[in-house]
């Protein structure tokens, strides 16, 4: 409620819900073809590597796993994902890398001239823990580092 009464009064561009507005939008993308297949509703069920971008808690539900998954999306735009659930004596650790690739998009200069091309891209390095509490229960929390070019 706080964080609603926070934005209701913030400048306008602050809270926005638009276009242009928010950052690392490529993460709410499904990494794997299950997750698509869900309709992204798979926090509840996930498990192994891909859990390290779905629900890291589901980490600790799980064996040791190595995942990989890439996917071509429209035109030259290609999405990567590679993931990895380590056990450990208590929980498992997770790594994982997220990559999504635009292809090569003509550049323009302050006067509308040829530039040459650009190549933008995101990336993204996760890592991860999850740990069963009781039957059923677990817990997991996991930290990304982001990068973006244009």
């Amino acid at each position: 409620m706080a964080g609603l009464l926070m934005c209701a009064g913030a400048r306008t561009g602050l809270c926005a819900n638009e276009a242009g507005t928010g950052a690392a939008a490529f993460l709410s993308l499904p990494v794997d073809a299950r997750g698509a297949a869900m309709g992204g509703a798979v926090a509840g069920s996930a498990t192994g590597g891909m859990a390290l971008f779905q629900n890291p808690a589901g980490l600790g539900a799980g064996p040791g796993s190595v995942a990989f998954s890439h996917s071509l999306r429209a035109e030259d735009i290609s999405y990567d994902a590679l993931a990895a659930a380590v056990p450990l004596r208590y929980g498992a650790l997770g790594v994982g890398a997220q990559y999504l690739q635009y292809g090569s998009l003509a550049a323009l200069d302050n006067t509308g001239a040829a530039a040459g091309t650009i190549s933008p891209r995101d990336g993204a390095a996760s890592l991860g823990y999850g740990i069963a509490l009781m039957k059923d229960v677990y817990l997991g929390a996991a930290g990304k580092y982001i990068n973006s070019r244009i």
